[in-house]
């Protein structure tokens, strides 16, 4: 019996080292190995992260024609890969633009995104139920300012806390309460957009002049 493992560790082990040989940069980081294979334009097109000769984690790289970029984790088990952990999406500039968690295919939270000058567009401390929004939602002017506050249940809208014009000034939101009605959204103190929510779940949007109240519908 010790022979059949010994034979099934040591094959274990050469498919891993096998692996590591196909590396186009090995760093060692801590007690972590990390294997870099490169694209043919000489940038990282997937890392993998080795406790020992166990691999603990994938990070696979994409690149877009623009130049912005994202690299995504994964885990393997047996014939399955899922996104499990970190991932993160960059401004061709180099700065981040968005980064979240995943846990076995599906966001978890918290998740943050930035303008491309650095400053918060969004954040949340979302949990994605079956894919669904759940949780707190916030939204930024490019100032720094507050947009909006609200809150989501299982892919549903539930609360607008505050809505602001870039200044800080409030700003009416419209008939909407407790999931139900038309959200009105403002530019230059003008309605231009409305949103039209019915337990939570937007079923209308449109311009300002198609915009009828919900108690009329």
């Amino acid at each position: 019996m010790r022979f059949f493992v010994l034979i099934a560790w040591l094959l274990s082990f050469g498919s891993l080292m096998a692996q590591k040989a196909k590396c186009d940069v090995v760093l060692l980081k801590g007690d972590t190995t990390v294997c870099q294979t490169l694209n043919s334009k000489g940038k990282i097109k997937k890392e993998d992260f080795y406790l020992g000769n166990k691999r603990l984690f994938t990070r696979t790289w994409t690149y877009a024609e623009n130049g912005s970029y994202q690299w995504e984790q994964r885990i393997s088990k047996g014939w399955f890969v899922k996104k499990n952990g970190p991932a993160m999406y960059y401004f061709p500039n180099g700065r981040l633009f968005y980064k979240t968690y995943y846990r076995h295919d599906q966001k978890v939270g918290p998740c943050v995104s930035y303008y491309e000058s650095g400053i918060v567009a969004q954040t949340c401390s979302l949990h994605l139920k079956n894919g669904k929004r759940d949780g707190l939602f916030n939204s930024y002017y490019s100032n720094g300012n507050v947009l909006t506050k609200q809150l989501w249940r299982n892919g549903r809208l539930q609360k607008i806390f505050t809505y602001r014009d870039e200044s800080g000034q409030e700003l009416p939101i419209g008939d909407f309460k407790d999931g139900n009605g038309s959200w009105l959204l403002q530019k230059d103190g003008k309605v231009v957009y409305v949103l039209t929510y019915k337990n939570g779940k937007l079923i209308q949007e449109g311009s300002a002049g198609s915009f009828v109240p919900f108690s009329q519908r």
